[in-house]
């Protein structure tokens, strides 16, 4: 199966399981290149996330790509809590993280 119908195919399991249960949650979709990626490279002092005590939280899917053939890593198919993502591929970027934690801190 293609990574694009299996994204689908988990966002229907997860609308689906949100209507069944009543409950409501807020899904945050976000796409694009390195803006939505998050690159650390901007010769902070200190290019980590930080930490939230409310991190732990948050449920966080993710697969990041370079290309069609280039992985930047995962979050193992699962969900996991809110963190700074694998990196290395872009020079200087030892970390990833963008604007899910904007949208988290709010």
């Amino acid at each position: 199966m293609f990574k694009d119908e299996m994204r689908v195919l988990i966002f229907l399991y997860l609308v689906s399981i949100t209507m069944a249960s009543g409950k409501h949650y807020k899904l945050f979709v976000l796409t694009g290149q390195s803006n939505s990626l998050g690159t650390t490279a901007g010769g902070e002092a200190d290019p980590t996330s930080g930490s939230d005590p409310a991190d732990g939280k948050v449920a966080f899917f993710w697969d990041n790509v370079a290309d069609a053939s280039t992985s930047l890593g995962d979050s193992g198919g699962g969900w996991t809590s809110l963190q700074d993502q694998q990196g290395g591929f872009y020079p200087g970027s030892a970390t990833h993280w963008g604007p899910e934690l904007s949208l988290i801190h709010i």
